[in-house]
């Protein structure tokens, strides 16, 4: 073509790109079936170096003029005897490259086995033509078939038509005719006899003998006779529709699963199955009327002259049926096993609720964690963090398969994600979803930090309001087990390990009601005050204001009651054991009575007489003196005895003449 850009001589070439760079392209203008064949870009030798080239090849693409199947028109019928061969010629003409073809019975592709292929030259030149013939042995089954050919060829490639021919068989069967003479005189009879290989198509189809004569051309009525065939034979393989395995179901959508049946003869029995077991729905109609099931969710129907069945179960997409196995199970006389399809459900559900698992309370500087576990899902739920109210995605969350099926997922939220300083408490919430809703569960909780309270402060009062010069304190306030601290933490401290423990001793009056208080500062949370007497636990009114906790009671002081023990327990979470306030009570009571008389009780003048006096039992212990006309007199001896509840009782005797 030369080295000038625009090559002389060929209007529709010229050479593009840019020649200082030794770019020499060659651009061909409406490429036309002349320009099909080698192409050489060479360059020529230097001084130092040899003549070198490379070559392309064009193929330029000339779709198929014509298809056709043995000359006929597309969708004509063609007649062809049962049993006989058969060859379909399907010719595609004048295509470059060279075409192929693929044949269909009833819209579904054969395989290339059936059918051979021959290429030859076509009369138009640089082009070619393919002769596709299919080989058959048609029976009734072939009746009414169509059979097609369809031309393949790189031109045709993403063409909105395609060139396709078809023909429809009309199959005949065979039968013979033989003449014999009739019993009665001049006259025939003829017996036709008609050889067929039945074979699941021909079930309650019928067949039918029709005389031809010309006595009958153009009677209304004709002679003819009909048989109906019933032919043995298994179902096919049930097809389930509706549901195909692998696809994804939401928790609460409904589906229709059919079972469709190719009936088969004698009438098959077709159960559904779940995981194994019969769901109720087993199918043993001979009627083979339309029926439905009042219950099981499921129901068949079967319309007359149709030789399929379909059987539909109904479901509903939960929890439970992720991974059910459903299958439809055919039994017929005829097989030796039953026929079987089956689905397996893939339901997408959320989870139904989450859990948390930790402490409620916890000391300051202590390393704890909080676990949040969600209920079985599909897919996988996702675990959010809400720490004071707002979201954390740091945390992570590990997944595991549930027994049951689904997965559960949890997440451990440690300490080291929460600020807890300054703090006496911390909000947090598990909030869990997955793609299946847009339902979110959640739960919620408030972890304590835990301080421990003050020491209690324990006082007795007379309710009367007046002061009492019996009722006093005996003895100072003592703390055994805790020294002076320094500062409020180490006092805090020296509290939860050593449980301090205040006691006093105090003086009351038998008779007497006394207010009784305790009350401590401080604490988180608020501390339990508990108040007893003699061990047992007596009522009291809990009040808290600002920080101080106060428990307010009343009890009533007896003579019984000498060294009781009223005893305040103050605790909370921050507490190993309870701090302690007591005060022993010393009750003071009077003697009840005194009694007083003489001994000898008569005498003489001059003779000297004892005069006795004894009180009951008191605490302390009673003075006793005489006294006559207003004077105190004698002197005598003074006894006293020990008595029940500590008492005293007092004697004194004293000596007159």
């Amino acid at each position: 073509m030369g080295f000038v850009r625009d090559v002389p001589g060929y209007p529709r070439y010229r050479y593009a790109g840019d020649g200082a760079k030794g770019e020499h392209h060659l651009v061909i203008k409406g490429v036309t079936l002349q320009d099909d064949g080698e192409y050489q870009c060479q360059v020529g030798p230097t001084s130092n170096a040899s003549a070198i080239w490379v070559a392309a090849n064009l193929t330029v693409l000339v779709s198929p003029g014509s298809i056709s199947i043995g000359g006929l028109g597309d969708g004509e019928k063609l007649e062809v005897k049962a049993g006989q061969r058969l060859t379909l010629d399907c010719v595609v003409r004048d295509a470059r490259p060279a075409p192929s073809v693929t044949w269909y019975r009833s819209g579904l592709r054969l395989d290339s086995a059936l059918h051979e292929e021959k290429v030859f030259r076509s009369s138009q030149g640089r082009r070619w033509s393919v002769r596709s013939s299919l080989r058959l042995m048609p029976s009734s089954e072939d009746d009414e078939r169509q059979y097609s050919c369809r031309a393949l060829h790189p031109a045709l490639e993403g063409s909105p038509t395609s060139l396709v021919a078809s023909v429809v068989l009309s199959v005949l069967p065979l039968h013979e005719e033989k003449v014999f003479r009739s019993s009665q005189g001049r006259r025939w009879s003829v017996r036709s006899s008609l050889r067929l290989m039945p074979s699941s198509e021909d079930d309650e189809r019928q067949y039918s003998c029709r005389a031809l004569h010309p006595a009958l051309e153009g009677s209304p009525t004709s002679l003819v006779a009909s048989v109906v065939l019933s032919v043995l034979h298994p179902p096919r393989l049930p097809e389930i529709l509706g549901y195909k395995t692998g696809e994804v179901l939401l928790e609460g959508e409904r589906r229709l699963l059919t079972c469709m049946v190719d009936s088969g003869n004698p009438r098959p029995v077709v159960e559904w199955q779940r995981h194994g077991r019969p769901t109720g729905m087993v199918h043993d109609d001979p009627g083979w009327k339309a029926t439905l099931t009042p219950s099981g969710g499921y129901f068949y129907n079967h319309q007359e002259g149709s030789h399929i069945l379909n059987v539909t179960q109904e479901v509903t997409a939960t929890q439970q049926e992720d991974s059910a196995v459903y299958e439809c199970r055919v039994y017929n006389k005829l097989l030796t096993q039953p026929l079987s399809a089956n689905v397996t459900l893939t339901v997408h559900y959320p989870p139904e609720d989450v859990t948390l698992y930790g402490p409620l309370t916890v000391a300051p500087g202590q390393v704890f964690s909080v676990i949040c576990i969600t209920s079985p899902a599909n897919p996988p739920a996702e675990i959010n963090w809400m720490i004071q109210g707002i979201q954390t995605n740091s945390v992570p969350i590990k997944v595991t398969e549930d027994m049951e099926g689904g997965w559960v997922t949890s997440s451990e939220l440690t300490s080291d994600y929460m600020s807890l300083v300054n703090m006496s408490e911390v909000a947090l919430a598990c909030r869990s979803h997955n793609p299946a809703s847009d339902w979110v569960v959640s739960e919620s909780r408030v972890i304590t930090l835990t301080k421990p309270p003050g020491r209690p402060l324990l006082t007795l009062e007379e309710t009367d309001g007046f002061d009492n010069p019996g009722l006093a304190f005996e003895e100072a306030s003592r703390d055994e087990g805790m020294g002076k601290e320094e500062d409020e933490k180490e006092e805090e401290q020296d509290a939860v390990k050593e449980g301090p423990e205040s006691m006093l001793v105090m003086r009351a009056v038998a008779g007497r009601a006394l207010r009784v208080e305790c009350s401590s500062e401080g604490g988180n949370p608020a501390p339990d005050i508990t108040l007893y007497m003699n061990r047992e636990k007596i009522f009291a009114n809990l009040t808290q204001t600002g920080k101080i906790t106060k428990a307010q009671s009343q009890i009533e002081v007896k003579s019984t009651d000498k060294d009781s023990e009223v005893v305040c327990e103050v605790a909370n979470p921050a507490t190993t054991t309870p701090l302690r306030a007591r005060i022993t009570l010393v009750v003071l009571f009077p003697p009840l009575e005194a009694h007083g008389w003489v001994t000898p009780d008569t005498v003489e003048e001059g003779s000297k007489v004892i005069l006795v006096c004894q009180t009951s039992l008191s605490f302390p212990a009673s003075n006793i003196t005489w006294h006559s006309k207003g004077d105190e007199i004698g002197s005598g001896l003074v006894v006293r005895s020990q008595a029940a509840n500590g008492g005293t009782v007092t004697r004194y005797d004293s000596h007159m003449v």
